[in-house]
């Protein structure tokens, strides 16, 4: 019986920390003016039926960003990650990937100033290919996530 109860006492702790370094990455995210976050459910997940599992992929803007405070993107609907549960918050392993770009936001949130703003970006960065445009391995794949922040 006390080994059952230690092994829930280190999950439950261990859950408390990971929800802790959740809530500091999105303190982070917003101090260092990221933009959106999508939300990731990791295939590693301990619980495969759990219910963010149709979260994976989803959209989330942060509000008052920098870019919708300028025109560059608008919220389209897409919920901001003030009003939803954050990941981590119950004890799974999903977590945000927050971007600070808006070449990597859906092209549903960007307005014709952004799309202005992301040619006029491309232009003076040509060696800097845009993720839709990189190959599919895995290094192009994290190259292009790398680019995107």
């Amino acid at each position: 019986m006390g080994t059952q109860q230690s092994s829930e006492r280190r999950e439950a702790h261990y859950r408390r920390i990971f929800a802790e370094l959740q809530e500091n990455r999105y303190r982070d995210a917003v101090s260092n003016q990221s933009l959106a976050a999508v939300w990731n459910f990791p295939d590693y997940q301990p619980f495969p039926d759990h219910k963010h599992r149709s979260l994976h992929g989803k959209w989330f803007i942060v509000r008052n960003n920098w870019a919708l405070r300028s025109g560059l993107m608008q919220s389209a609907g897409y919920p901001l990650i003030e009003e939803h549960e954050k990941p981590g918050s119950n004890g799974c392993s999903c977590f945000f990937e927050y971007t600070a770009s808006p070449r990597c936001l859906p092209d549903a949130m960007i307005t014709p100033a952004g799309r202005i703003w992301i040619s006029k970006v491309r232009m003076a960065n040509p060696e800097v290919a845009p993720p839709s445009q990189t190959k599919t391995s895995w290094l192009s794949q994290w190259t292009a996530r790398l680019a995107c922040r």
